[in-house]
């Protein structure tokens, strides 16, 4: 599925939707809407080729590992370790694909 495809369209417009009400019905629920939008961001990505799978599981824990422990750490240091680390983690997919 390409950005410039009707089929596109119509998925964008659909999970826009769906979104829409998601959010109308739980208020209060964050989670549940981005967790509705992870969902469809990975098939939306393994709908163009599925041994990629791999990369956007890596990087999804990764990047919400790295977040949590932003969250919890204090230590401007340490912070910046852990920035570094996910971005060199992000980088390294990129240049490797």
């Amino acid at each position: 599925m390409n950005f410039t495809t009707p089929q596109y369209f119509l998925f964008f417009t659909i999970v826009w939707c769906v979104r829409w009400v998601f959010a109308a019905v739980y208020p209060r629920r964050n989670s549940f809407v981005l967790g509705f939008l992870l969902l469809a961001s990975y098939y939306f990505y393994l709908s163009c080729d599925y041994r990629f799978g791999v990369l956007i599981f890596f990087t999804t824990i990764l990047d919400y590992s790295v977040g949590r422990a932003l969250g919890f750490q204090r230590n401007l240091r340490e912070r910046k370790v852990l920035l570094f680390l996910s971005l060199l983690g992000n980088l390294s997919v990129l240049g490797f694909f």
